[in-house]
């Protein structure tokens, strides 16, 4: 169960990375990062950029990664318009939440980053991709 922990956390660890190399570049800030202490592990990361947020929900015990688009409304008094699911963005409905690998996981952060770029329409940054650390060389 411990190892099951681990990958899932990597997985997680991941997702931010990956996010943070797309989001940061273009001028995206974190504003917020939280770890509910539950027996769920619930934990997330949110963006924001003038009138644009991004947030990333990971519920540690379905293993699984959403990611939310939102309006905001200028002005004095900033609202919040709405959270949207960003694959029912894409596709019209939300993917079906289900037990994945590793490497499923791995490749479903890279989609939901590659989908994140097209939706906001942003630069990619040529940083390091989820499944090659930061710390470590691409070619090691």
């Amino acid at each position: 169960m411990e190892d099951g922990h681990a990958a899932f956390a990597d997985v997680h660890s991941a997702a931010k990375t990956a996010f943070d190399s797309l989001l940061i570049p273009n001028g995206f800030k974190r504003t917020a990062d939280w770890i509910d202490a539950d027996e769920r592990g619930h934990t997330g990361r949110e963006y924001a950029r003038e009138t644009v947020r991004v947030r990333l929900d990971w519920d540690g015990r379905g293993a699984w990664l959403d990611v939310r688009l939102a309006h905001v409304r200028g002005g004095r008094r900033r609202r919040i318009l709405g959270w949207e699911d960003l694959e029912t963005i894409v596709a019209g409905v939300p993917s079906r939440v289900r037990p994945l690998t590793d490497a499923e996981q791995m490749a479903r952060v890279e989609r939901l980053v590659a989908l994140a770029g097209e939706v906001l329409e942003l630069r990619a940054d040529r940083g390091p991709s989820p499944s090659t650390p930061a710390d470590r060389p691409a070619g090691a």
